[in-house]
């Protein structure tokens, strides 16, 4: 193989942070389908002990190639890394403990993105606020955070159908938002919805693209028309149609009273993007009062039912 070529200037980072099943993959494809732009998928399942690492590992990369090592782009990040840190993709630690490496090893791996990819622009959708509130503090490396919620009573419905009871994720939900606004606090990031993003996705991406100068381009929409890599995301990566179809079955799908907990327990992390005065007290003693309970409940693998979990 030959030797990489020499490393260009930093790339910019658009962070996605916010819960799980909240339209991240949505929002990464519909960026990565713009010029100098692409979607890196779920940088955080680099680290050693990431859940389901080998997996994602070991599935068809989304470009079509049999597994992610075999994928040329791929390929040739990890060529990049080795130059550069002496360590590959399976090696590296994106999440040391210690601080300068984990500099050091985040600013060489989007580089490595970055030149692989001739893109000016690396997508993360890793949605970790601890993965964020780090990678801000590098100070050499401009990360942009998109705040991504959706509609909590949606979350819960995500967990619900795969059989995961509904309390934990409730209250999980309103302690993520939370703490991602504690790490957003004083800085200017755009809060987006999925239920606009789904229904409004070209004014959604202008937003986006606006704060990092740039143009949404003709036919951009159409992610199946373009080459992606990314890691993780879900089944909508590989579907041969770009057609936007909002999911809202949880108005439907959850007992009405299941629907009114989840709205009331979330709560908090419904007023996250609002910055109202005194949100933060309402939070807290809201939070507290979920968490108890959720800690008591989730414990309770061996229940009979999804709604009493």
């Amino acid at each position: 193989m030959t030797a990489p070529a020499p490393r260009r200037a930093l790339p910019t980072v658009v962070y996605i942070a916010g819960e799980g099943h909240s339209g991240s993959t949505l929002l990464e494809l519909l960026l990565g389908s713009q010029p100098g732009v692409v979607a890196a998928g779920e940088l955080c399942m680099l680290a050693p002990d990431a859940p389901g690492r080998d997996r994602v590992f070991a599935k068809p990369c989304v470009c079509g190639a049999a597994t992610r090592p075999t994928c040329p782009f791929w390929g040739e990040v990890d060529a990049r890394l080795r130059d550069e840190l002496g360590a590959g993709l399976l090696e590296i630690r994106v999440d040391d403990p210690d601080d300068a490496r984990f500099a050091a090893t985040n600013r060489a791996l989007v580089a490595a993105i970055a030149d692989a990819s001739g893109a000016a622009v690396v997508v993360d959708s890793s949605k970790r606020s601890d993965r964020l509130a780090r990678l801000l503090a590098i100070p050499d490396l401009d990360v942009v955070p998109v705040a991504l919620f959706r509609d909590p009573r949606g979350v819960v419905w995500s967990h619900v159908r795969r059989e995961r009871g509904w309390l934990y994720y409730a209250a999980a939900y309103a302690w993520g938002a939370m703490r991602l606004r504690e790490v957003l606090a004083g800085r200017p990031a755009p809060f987006i919805r999925y239920e606009r993003l789904a229904r409004h996705p070209e004014a959604t991406l202008d937003r986006i693209l606006a704060l990092l100068g740039r143009a949404r381009v003709a036919g951009a929409l159409d992610w199946t028309a373009h080459e992606h890599h990314a890691l993780a995301g879900n089944r909508m990566q590989r579907e041969r149609s770009a057609r936007i179809r909002i999911d809202e079955r949880w108005r439907t799908a959850l007992p009405g009273w299941v629907r009114a907990a989840v709205a009331a327990m979330a709560l908090p992390g419904r007023l996250a993007p609002t910055g109202l005065p005194g949100a933060d007290a309402l939070d807290r003693w809201l939070l507290a009062r979920a968490r108890e309970r959720s800690v008591r409940m989730h414990a309770a693998k061996d229940a009979a039912s999804p709604w009493v979990r």
